[in-house]
């Protein structure tokens, strides 16, 4: 939204600026001047006007609506945008930048979506949609935004993509035999746990710096796991 300190008003068809008063001194009206700037509008973006085209924003709410068009008037997500979308809101907002069902050559032609923290949004855009256990992509959406350290966040993020594969390859207990290429049924539960436990032994035996912070992010994630569950269990309790 736009702020200034000025009055935009018509008067016979003609846009005239009427500039507040305000008494002061002789002494600092100059300074006041150069105080008096306008905080520039967000800039428009090209990105809502595809959307609308191809009726993006038509199964939302009202409310859902107009915060996902304000966030991407400039083609930009932020993380203070973020910061103000529940994990369910968040994981819409993703799911509606862009046209479903483009072929290639329209595809080719849509903006690119800016991140102002670009490694940690895409962190926090990928945990979104990593398994079906929803509890354990929220703890990770969430472990992704807390963690600030792009060297710690990378380190963990790599880790746990890895982990995860492996899981798939080694037909583990952790997954199942329906398991798709792209998204893995998990029990988030056993996994972090078996996690912690192996960076605590590792930790134990080398005492490195990369060991250390591992361990820290896999008890993190955890943290934010167990949470996620106790709240569901009240909620049906």
């Amino acid at each position: 939204m736009q702020v200034s300190n000025n009055q935009e008003v018509n008067s016979y068809n003609h846009k005239v600026t009427k500039t507040q008063e305000v008494k002061t001194s002789p002494s600092t009206f100059d300074s006041l001047l150069e105080k008096q700037k306008e905080v520039p509008a967000k800039e428009e973006g090209k990105l809502i006007p595809i959307l609308e085209k191809y009726n993006v924003f038509s199964d939302l709410s009202q409310s859902e609506e107009k915060k996902f068009r304000e966030i991407l008037a400039d083609d930009t997500i932020t993380l203070k945008e973020l910061d103000t979308l529940s994990y369910a809101e968040a994981k819409n907002l993703f799911s509606h930048t862009y046209p479903k069902n483009l072929d290639k050559k329209e595809f080719d032609t849509l903006p690119i979506i800016k991140y102002d923290s670009h490694n940690q949004i895409h962190a926090m855009q990928l945990s979104l949609n990593m398994t079906y256990d929803e509890s354990l992509n929220e703890a990770m959406y969430k472990t992704a935004r807390e963690i600030s350290s792009d060297e710690q966040r990378d380190s963990w993020f790599q880790n746990i993509n890895h982990k995860l594969d492996n899981l798939h390859a080694n037909r583990t207990t952790y997954v199942s035999e329906d398991y798709n290429s792209h998204i893995k049924n998990i029990d988030g539960g056993s996994f972090l746990s078996k996690m912690v436990n192996d960076f605590k032994f590792s930790y134990s035996q080398d005492f490195s710096d990369g060991t250390k912070m591992l361990l820290d992010s896999y008890t993190l994630l955890q943290k934010y796991y167990n949470n996620i569950e106790n709240g569901k269990n009240e909620l049906y309790a």
